[in-house]
C-alpha cells in the first residue's frame, strides 16, 4: 500500500469500504437516520434505497428550495448532531 500500487490502491479501497460500512452499520444501529445498510463486497457497499418512484433523493448540496423547507433540513441536521 505505501508503495501505492494498483494492488495495495485496491485494497486500500476495500479496507475503506468495509469501514464505511461499518460506521454506517452502528449509525444504523444506535438509531441515527441513515439508510439500512445490506452488504459490503469488495471495494461496493449495497444499502437501502432512499428516494421514491425510482428517483434517488438528491444530495442535501443539490437541493434548491424555499428558505422554510431549508430551514427545516438545517434543523433536522443539528437535531441529528
Amino acid at each position: 500500500m505505501d508503495q501505492k500500487t494498483g494492488y495495495g490502491r485496491m485494497l486500500q479501497a476495500g479496507h475503506w469500504a468495509h469501514s464505511e460500512f461499518e460506521a454506517l452499520a452502528e449509525l444504523y444501529g444506535l438509531g441515527a437516520p441513515v439508510p439500512y445498510p445490506v452488504q459490503v463486497n469488495g471495494t461496493e457497499r449495497l444499502m437501502e434505497f432512499i428516494g421514491s418512484g425510482g428517483q434517488a433523493a438528491p444530495r442535501l448540496a443539490q437541493v434548491r428550495d424555499d428558505r422554510a423547507v431549508l430551514r427545516d433540513y438545517l434543523d433536522q441536521v443539528i437535531a441529528i448532531m
